[in-house]
């Protein structure tokens, strides 16, 4: 039976003995795992003493070049992990079977937006502190552009320097259908010097 390791502060962990994974159908172990023994605290001393800084020397460049292989490998290996997956109790999921096709992760699409909204310049907006009430609607497929539209909601002065609004967000994709609607949290300036 495998023992699932880990790569964990610079070195493969595997442990002595762990907690069996067992087939969801037949019963049969498929392999052991466990986080006895792991050092956390080292683990986190390695992250910010060795792997933090060694990723900030990277470029941007030679960081997708790292996301690309690390991609490449699990594709690689996607059977072996589907299989594994499955066997232990999740179920084989095919979007196309959903959504009629490949479609963009929910989250990615309001990263996306948020981009066409947010000015990179020093201005009266200081703060996106959250989102509220987020739904997705519709999926977005390739080729799909989105469009933003953002209303003011609701404007909450504070004590102080600011205030917070409150922006309804509208995402619709290249036919105009709604894609996901969501309230943008912000603290603006309550004067700002043009």
């Amino acid at each position: 039976m495998a023992v699932v390791r880990s790569y964990i502060a610079g070195r493969w962990f595997a442990p002595d003995s762990g907690t069996t994974v067992y087939d969801a159908a037949t019963g049969e172990p498929v392999a052991e795992v466990s986080c006895a023994g792991v050092d956390f605290g080292a683990a986190l001393d390695y992250g910010r003493s060795v792997g933090g800084p060694a990723l900030r020397e990277l470029t941007f460049h030679e960081r997708a070049e790292l996301a690309k292989e690390a991609g490449q490998l699990l594709r690689k290996h996607r059977d072996e992990l589907y299989e594994l997956s499955y066997r232990t109790g999740a179920t084989l999921f095919d979007p196309s079977l959903v959504f009629g096709g490949r479609v963009a992760h929910g989250y990615l699409i309001v990263s996306l937006a948020a981009g066409l909204f947010v000015q990179p310049d020093y201005g009266p907006v200081l703060a996106n502190y959250g989102i509220d009430n987020l739904r997705f609607l519709t999926p977005v497929k390739p080729g799909d552009e989105i469009t933003v539209t953002l209303t003011c909601k609701q404007i909450s002065p504070r004590a102080g320097d600011y205030g917070e609004v409150r922006w309804d967000a509208e995402l619709k994709n290249t036919g105009g259908t709604l894609v996901a609607t969501y309230d943008v949290l912000t603290m603006v300036a309550k004067e700002w010097d043009l």
